[in-house]
C-alpha cells in the first residue's frame, strides 16, 4: 500500500517533494509539464500521468463511460492507503479536487504564485455537478490552499507570505534537505532527473554566464520573435561566448540552431539542483525567473524584470528582485 501521493505538475515542486520525502511508498501522478521520461525513471506502477486519464474522450456521455472503466487514477488509488498525506498541487482542478475529498493535502511552492495570491481566489468550495458525476468530487476548492482541507503549505521564503495562509505555512531550506540526504538518495534524485556531473562541470567557470529563458511565445504572452530578440539583445550585451542557456521545461525554441556559438543545457531538470550541488558560476541572468533566487549570495544575479517590456507588464505587472 501506498503512504503517500505526490501530485505535481512542475519539475521544481517534484524535486521539492523528493528533498522531503523520497519516491519509496510513493502513488506519483504527473501533470502535463512534466516529460513522458519520468515514467521510466520511477517503478512504472507507482506512475500515472494526468493526460493519459482522459486520454481520447471527446464526448460527455463516452467522458464518463470511460472513466468508469479505465480511470488509472481511480484504480491506483485503490491500492493507496487510507491515512496517505497527498504533497499536491497548489491549484484547483478535477485531480486535486478528488484527492482533497478523500485525504489529508499539503501544497509544494510553485515559484511566485503562491506568494501572490488574488482578491478573486479568496472564496468558499462550491458543489459541482460536473466534478460530482465524472470524478467523485463533489466540490471545487479554491486555490493556494486557502480551503481548509489543505492542512499544510510547504514554502521557501522567496517572498513575504501572504496572511491568509501563514498559520499553514512551514518554511523549509532546500539546501538543508539536500544536505540531509544520504548519498544513495542524492544519487537517485541526480538519476531521476538525469543529470550528469560532467554536464555541470562543462559549464561550470568563473567567467561564465546563465541565462534562464522563459516560456513568454509558450503562453502566448509576446510572440516567438519578440521572445527571440529580447535573448539575442541580453547575448549581445555579455558575448555569446561566455552564455550558457538553461532552458524552461515548457520552452519549445530552438535556442541551438537561433545562437549555434551557445552551449545549451538540457531543458527537463529543475535549476535549483545546479544550486544544490554548489555550481560555480560568475553570473546568472533572467528577465524574472524564480529559479535565479536560489543562486542568491552564490553569484552576481542580473534580474532584469518586467519593467519596460509592455506585454509582460500587462500579464503579470511590475515583478522585480526583492
Amino acid at each position: 500500500m501506498y503512504k503517500k501521493i505526490c501530485y505535481v505538475s512542475t519539475i521544481y515542486s517534484l524535486l521539492l517533494y523528493l528533498l522531503l520525502k523520497s519516491e519509496k511508498d510513493t502513488f506519483f501522478i504527473l501533470g502535463e509539464e512534466l516529460p513522458e521520461h519520468f515514467k521510466k525513471s520511477f517503478l512504472l506502477p507507482n506512475v500515472a500521468f494526468k493526460k493519459e486519464i482522459v486520454k481520447g474522450i471527446s464526448k460527455p456521455k463516452k467522458y464518463y463511460l470511460k472513466l468508469k472503466r479505465n480511470i488509472k487514477l481511480k484504480l491506483n488509488l485503490r491500492k493507496v492507503d487510507k491515512n496517505a498525506v497527498v504533497y499536491g498541487y497548489h491549484m484547483s482542478d478535477w485531480v486535486a479536487n478528488t484527492l482533497k475529498e478523500n485525504y489529508r493535502y499539503y501544497i509544494l511552492e510553485d515559484g511566485l504564485a503562491n506568494y501572490n495570491i488574488k482578491e478573486k481566489d479568496i472564496r468558499k468550495k462550491r458543489f459541482n455537478l460536473k466534478e460530482f458525476l465524472f470524478f467523485g468530487a463533489r466540490y471545487n476548492y479554491p486555490s493556494y490552499g486557502i480551503d481548509k482541507e489543505t492542512k499544510k503549505i510547504f514554502l521557501t521564503g522567496l517572498e513575504e507570505i501572504p496572511e491568509i495562509i501563514e498559520k499553514k505555512v512551514k518554511i523549509i531550506d532546500l539546501k538543508e534537505l539536500w544536505n540531509n540526504k544520504s548519498e544513495d538518495e542524492k544519487d537517485k534524485i541526480l538519476n531521476i532527473f538525469k543529470i550528469k556531473l560532467s554536464d555541470i562541470e562543462e559549464v561550470e567557470g568563473n567567467n561564465k554566464i546563465l541565462l534562464i529563458t522563459q516560456p513568454l511565445s509558450e503562453d502566448k504572452i509576446i510572440d516567438e520573435k519578440e521572445k527571440v530578440d529580447i535573448y539575442k539583445e541580453i547575448i549581445e550585451k555579455y558575448g555569446d561566448e561566455n552564455i550558457v542557456i538553461k532552458k524552461h521545461p515548457r520552452e519549445k525554441t530552438n535556442y541551438e540552431k537561433i545562437f549555434p556559438k551557445v552551449k545549451i543545457l538540457p531543458n527537463e531538470f529543475p535549476l535549483e539542483l545546479f544550486s544544490l550541488l554548489d555550481f560555480k558560476i560568475k553570473k546568472v541572468v533572467t528577465l524574472f525567473s524564480t529559479s535565479a533566487y536560489s543562486f542568491k549570495g552564490k553569484c552576481e544575479i542580473d534580474f532584469i524584470g518586467t519593467r519596460g517590456y509592455k506585454k509582460i507588464v500587462e500579464k503579470f505587472g511590475i515583478i522585480e528582485m526583492s
